[in-house]
């Protein structure tokens, strides 16, 4: 499982998570960076039977990575940051890692990926949020309370000769708001499948927060801070 700058160590370590901002300009977007490093699957040993498919996973995955997401029955290697097909060169002037799902069937980078069923899967271990705090931009690591994979919901497609994916974000719930107000929109195994089978407003629809209300959060060391360090020691909890 990956893990996207906001997970702690986590023992599973065979699912990705990658995320992905949209087209709006918060000054501090949701799900920059996750950890997929997973191993133990659990109940969901079906949908992602392949899963990492030998593509490298991490525990500091960022935008711009190439990372492990589920498209259908299968494990693909996919860039971090959504390039629209009708572009011909991967030079955005906004960041695509992520996708409010408010938004996302209107917004010109993903309308199409959307309206073409193109969904899907960034497992991952957790994910990074940051808070200003007086001795700095401190990190948290946010995870399941019970040890399972979190499965984001995510769109792809291929636009400047390469596959490439974003995460769809939601509105927080009560237990991370007060760290951010956003957060990935993640799904449980039922939903999953649906999504992979192209259900997607039903899903939008009906998805509630019931996978995400056993997650809580950690502090972790200020290495997460920077991009370029990666090992398990990221997501151990802070020694306060």
């Amino acid at each position: 499982m990956l893990i996207y700058r906001s997970f702690d160590a986590l023992i599973y370590s065979k699912i990705p998570y990658l995320i992905a901002c949209d087209i709006s300009r918060e000054r501090n977007p949701v799900c920059g960076r996750y950890a997929n490093h997973v191993t133990a699957m659990q109940q969901w040993s079906e949908i992602l039977r392949d899963w990492p498919a030998g593509i490298p996973t991490g525990y500091n995955i960022s935008p711009g990575q190439i990372v492990p997401v589920v498209v259908g029955t299968v494990t693909m290697p996919m860039k971090w940051g959504l390039v629209p097909a009708w572009v011909k060169e991967a030079k955005l002037k906004y960041s695509t890692f992520n996708a409010r799902v408010e938004s996302a069937p209107q917004k010109p980078a993903f309308r199409q990926a959307w309206r073409r069923g193109q969904s899907c899967l960034v497992p991952a271990l957790g994910f990074y949020e940051w808070r200003n705090e007086v001795s700095g931009k401190q990190p948290y690591f946010v995870r399941s309370s019970q040890g399972l994979p979190l499965v984001f919901a995510g769109l792809w497609d291929s636009g400047a000769g390469q596959s490439s994916f974003t995460i769809l974000t939601q509105a927080a719930n009560d237990s991370l708001s007060a760290l951010h107000h956003r957060m990935p929109f993640i799904l449980d195994t039922v939903y999953a499948q649906r999504w992979l089978e192209g259900d997607l407003k039903s899903v939008v629809e009906e998805q509630d927060f019931g996978p995400v209300n056993d997650l809580y959060y950690y502090p972790v060391s200020k290495e997460a801070n920077n991009a370029r360090n990666e090992g398990a020691q990221l997501i151990a909890p802070l020694d306060c």
